[in-house]
This record gives C-alpha cells, structure tokens and sequence, in this order.
C-alpha cells in the first residue's frame, strides 16, 4: 500500500484542480438524486420500502465516497508531479554548471591533418603554447576510451589547469592569427603541411562549448540560418551584417547595433527557453521556424524540432532600449518590461502541423 503524502512536503497548488471541479460537480448531482430517492420512500406505504431503493441509496453514497478517493489520489500525484519536476529542474541546473565549470578549463583544437598522429598534434600544440608563455599549464587529449578500446578523435582538446593560463593563451593566438595570417601546422620534418586546395593546412583554437549550451545554440542557429536565407528579411544573403555574441545569446546588425534577438535561458524552469526577436525580423522568424530548423540544423544532435528537449517561447522585442531593460532586470520580472507575447508556446508548437 503506498504510503499517503505527508503534509509537509506538499507545496501550494499551481492551479485549480480538474479533479475537484469535478468532485463537486458529482457531489451536487448525487445531492439531488439521493433526494429524489427520499421522496420515493416517503411516498411509499409502510415502514419497510422495496430492498432495491436501499440499495441504489447505498450505491450513490459508495460512489461519493469513491469520488473523493479518487480526487485525494489525483491531489497526491499532482504533488508527486511537482516533485519530480522540481528534482528534474535542480537536476538538469547542477549538470549544466558542471558543464560549464569544465568547459572553462578547455581549448578546442581542430582540423588536423587525416595523417597526424597524437605526436604530431602535440608537437605543433607545444610550439604555440610556448609562443604564449603558457607551456606545461595544458594537458592535450586526443581522443577517449569507449568500451575500454582508445577511440581517436578529429578534435583536440586542450585541458588547462588555470583558467588564467587559458585566457593568456586564447587572447594571444585570438590577437595574433586569423583569416589572413593563420594558424599552420608541420610535420615531423618541419614542413608546412598544405591543403589539396594548394593553402597552407591551418588550425583553428576556439573555446570549448558544453553539450547542454551545444543543444541550446541549436535555436540560434535556426534563427540566424532563417534571417539570413529568407526573402522577406533585408539580411538575406549576406552574413556581414550580423554580429554574433555566442556567450550572450545575441544577435545584432553591424550596421546600427540594433537586437536582432535575444535568447534568455529560464534557470528557474531549465526546460524553457525565451526567444526575444525584434519586431522587424518577429515574424520570418516565427513564421518560418520549423523549416528553417530543419535546414540549419539537419546534421547536428537534434535535427527533428519535435524532438528537442527545450519548450521555445517567443516573444516581440520592440526595440534596443526594451531590450537593454530586459538585459539589465533580474529575469522573471516581466513588470520590468512591456512586450507583446505570442500566445503560442512551444507545446503547441509542435503540435501543428504547418510552419
């Protein structure tokens, strides 16, 4: 028998409860039918009424009594529920600061050349950290063991033992290669390696990025891949004109600094993620939402919207100024803000069938 809820673990009710509408509901009609039972009896001669009209007495007090069984059972999983969501949340919150605090500590290093041993990797990664005054603070992995069996990897990853040695060394390669002057790399002979297009092979150190914050860029991909291919937005074509600040979850024209949009995380409910798109680009982006999700994100861990873990809301930010109150409020308090909100949310979302 399944213990009952003990009274101090039960939180305040959310919302009204369906199942005590509808207790009450039954409660009243039972009322009126006992009622008319009891006239019958009175209307009938003798001290002794048919057993039958006792026993459809009896039938309707079992059934209000079985009634407020069920509603006490439905108030109780209502409670589980609740729990269990709160466990999930804390859950999901503790993983994704794990991840974050790991992911501070790592540099991704990435492409090598198909014929590059471990060695290789190391010794061009050695030669770079030197050049940032930061050797001997790293520790290279090349790959992970999977069923006890060493599986290499196309990526490097650079594990730092200070945070401060990591932003030395990513601020240095940051400020001294890019586009024009990259990163190459050598073989064991000290010979550039070239790429089949005749350029010099060259390698890339960028941050590392959590698999949670990974699934969440998903939505920013399929926002920036929609802004820039749609025929109604004046992006199309071109990605120039945007600048992209990963860390923040923002999106702006170079042109003007104005918001593009916004991607607010909801740490005190992990499974939502609120969408502030301009009102320029609201309604491509919303509009076009499914397909573009499709198209921008076809290879990656989530291809199918349907099946992405996070519930998107979107909502209509009208300009920079609404969106630097938003910024600079503590979220949750919507009063520090006024914004026209869809009534659509993604639970419905993904229920349509349209785009």
């Amino acid at each position: 028998m399944q213990a009952t809820t003990p009274k101090t673990a039960k939180k305040p009710k959310i919302a009204a409860s369906s199942a005590t509408e509808l207790t009450q509901k039954m409660e009243t009609q039972l009322k009126k039918a006992n009622e008319v039972l009891e006239k019958m009896v009175d209307t009938m001669s003798g001290d002794n009424p048919p057993p039958n009209i006792r026993d459809m007495q009896q039938q309707l007090i079992d059934m209000q009594n079985n009634m407020k069984d069920m509603e006490r059972m439905h108030e109780d999983l209502q409670y589980d529920l609740q729990d269990l969501e709160a466990l999930a949340a804390n859950t999901h919150q503790t993983l994704f600061r794990q991840q974050q605090r790991d992911a501070l500590l790592q540099t991704v290093v990435k492409p090598w050349p198909s014929e590059f041993y471990d060695e290789d990797r190391e010794r061009v990664i050695r030669y770079y950290a030197e050049k940032a005054g930061v050797e001997g603070q790293y520790t290279p992995t090349h790959g992970r063991n999977v069923y006890g069996r060493y599986k290499p990897s196309t990526v490097t990853i650079m594990n730092w033992k200070t945070e401060k040695a990591k932003l030395e060394f990513e601020s240095y390669v940051y400020r001294r290669y890019n586009k024009r002057f990259p990163a190459t790399v050598w073989d064991h002979n000290n010979a550039t390696v070239y790429h089949h297009s005749g350029q010099p092979h060259r390698i890339t150190f960028s941050p590392q990025v959590s698999d949670m914050e990974r699934d969440i860029n998903q939505a920013i991909n399929a926002a920036l891949h929609i802004v820039t291919t749609n025929d109604k937005s004046d992006l199309a074509g071109t990605w120039g004109k945007i600048a992209v600040k990963w860390q923040e979850k923002l999106a702006m024209r170079t042109e003007d600094k104005l918001v593009i949009f916004k991607l607010v995380r909801n740490e005190e409910d992990p499974k939502l993620l609120h969408f502030h798109v301009h009102k320029d680009y609201y309604d491509v982006v919303y509009d076009n939402w499914r397909a573009g999700w499709a198209e921008a994100n076809a290879k990656t861990k989530w291809p199918d919207y349907n099946k992405y873990p996070y519930i998107i809301k979107f909502a209509r930010l009208r300009s920079n100024e609404e969106y630097r109150t938003m910024y600079n409020a503590k979220w949750g308090g919507e009063e520090h803000w006024d914004m026209q909100r869809h009534t659509d949310d993604a639970a419905e979302a993904k229920q349509s069938n349209g785009d």
